[in-house]
């Protein structure tokens, strides 16, 4: 949450809340791809959401104009983008935030050199949220692992008390 909210509260604080919210919608969408796993991992995935995230947003500012090429460019990404599942949960959540952005962009309407500045910001949000997240891993390498331990301990909880309710008089 920290990651997220930061660029808002720090542009606020210098009167550009705008742009906070822009710079807080990138590390939001880098954050979708940050999955517990292996760090190499990480940071790859982080890094191609954070290119893919500043790309597409730009093509659907550039092409919001004509419908036909944003009715083409909704349909090639809705496509490419949902079939990124295959390869796995953080390529997904790579796919997911690409969408995400694509949805988000088609909300305001910009021109010319504002579209880069914007784009800009939106890149700037997210590579503050790479940097956020591996400052954490270097501060806290195991945490990742604790929270994920933590879920396996919950769902095992979760199979012994069903499994329990199976020696009761009357079963479900």
């Amino acid at each position: 949450t920290m990651g997220i909210l930061f660029p808002s509260f720090l542009m606020n604080y210098f009167n550009l809340l705008p742009v906070g919210i822009v710079m807080s919608i990138g590390a939001l969408c880098v954050s979708v791809a940050d999955t517990p796993g292996a760090v190499k991992h990480r940071i790859k995935g982080m890094i191609a959401c954070c290119v893919l995230v500043t790309l597409i947003s730009i093509i659907v500012y550039y092409t919001k104009e004509n419908n036909f090429l944003l009715g083409l460019v909704i349909l090639v990404s809705g496509f490419f983008f949902s079939m990124l599942t295959v390869y796995g949960n953080r390529s997904s959540a790579v796919g997911v935030a690409a969408l995400l952005i694509m949805v988000l962009s088609l909300q305001s309407s910009l021109k010319g050199v504002e579209i880069w500045i914007h784009a800009g910001y939106t890149f700037a949000g997210a590579v503050w949220y790479i940097i956020y997240s591996i400052s954490l891993y270097r501060l806290r390498p195991y945490k990742f692992i604790q929270q994920v331990l933590a879920d396996f301990i919950e769902d095992v909880a979760v199979f012994l008390k069903l499994r329990g309710s199976l020696y009761s008089a009357n079963p479900d």
